[in-house]
């Protein structure tokens, strides 16, 4: 826009320019804050009309185009910071924030014709007309940003529920295994029992003794078995008490 209307102030408008643009940045991080910076530097434009550091045309280009970075500003505070009852009012304070800025580069371009037509009176009409003309862009903007949030909310619940679900699930799957692996310990346990008593009554010390150490090898599986069992609700579970063995010699 400054190439078209005034070529030799580019290198001018381009410092306000991108001091307007650059708070947009951290949009995501804080998005409140870049809203009030990129409304602040909104007012380099009138102001450095004011003081004669910048021309009507350049300041009217660096207003005109700098409304795309409160939209932007607008539409991030809907989309990430926070939920629409919390962001709502940021549609009123942006709408406020262009009108001010506009009224300003009106005031400062042509403060005395403003005197004659009306003063201050004029000037607050003139607020509340501009200001209500920005109040429809910005709740659209605000509303698609708001949209965009509650969605991604939804879909990082689903997401979330779905994870879940599938640790849930292999938590179970793994608490069943080892009751089954502790089951057939147990049986092997009783096995080995049932043959100590077996060889005894036969008479077979040599069988006795071999049983008895295995039945001790299996015994030592199942206590480290049994360690491992929980509940998948994290609380374990009654350990079964094994029954004293007997061997009669």
């Amino acid at each position: 826009m400054v190439v078209v209307e005034e070529p030799t102030a580019v290198a001018l408008a381009c410092a306000p320019a991108v001091a307007h643009a650059l708070p947009l940045l951290w949009r995501r991080r804080a998005p409140w804050a870049v809203l009030c910076a990129v409304l602040g530097t909104a007012w380099i434009g009138p102001l450095g009309l004011a003081f004669g550091l910048l021309s009507p045309d350049v300041a009217l280009c660096l207003v005109t185009a700098g409304g795309m970075a409160e939209c932007v500003a607008v539409y991030a505070v809907g989309a990430f910071a926070g939920p629409a009852r919390v962001t709502w009012p940021v549609m009123a304070a942006a709408a406020a924030g262009l009108c001010l800025s506009c009224l300003a580069l009106a005031a400062a371009d042509g403060m005395a014709e403003l005197e004659k037509d009306g003063g201050v009176g004029l000037l607050l009409f003139l607020g509340a007309i501009v200001g209500l003309a920005f109040l429809p862009p910005m709740a659209a903007l605000w509303g698609l940003g708001a949209v965009v949030r509650s969605r991604r909310e939804r879909v990082r619940a689903w997401e979330d529920h779905a994870l879940t679900a599938t640790v849930w699930s292999a938590v179970i799957e793994a608490h069943e295994e080892r009751r089954r692996i502790a089951v057939e310990l147990r049986g092997r346990v009783l096995r080995h029992a049932d043959a100590v008593v077996a060889r005894a009554e036969a008479g077979d010390l040599s069988g006795v003794a071999a049983e008895a150490r295995a039945g001790l090898s299996a015994m030592r599986e199942l206590l480290a078995a049994l360690r491992e069992v929980t509940a998948p609700d994290g609380v374990p579970e009654q350990r079964p008490h094994s029954q004293p063995v007997f061997v009669s010699s």
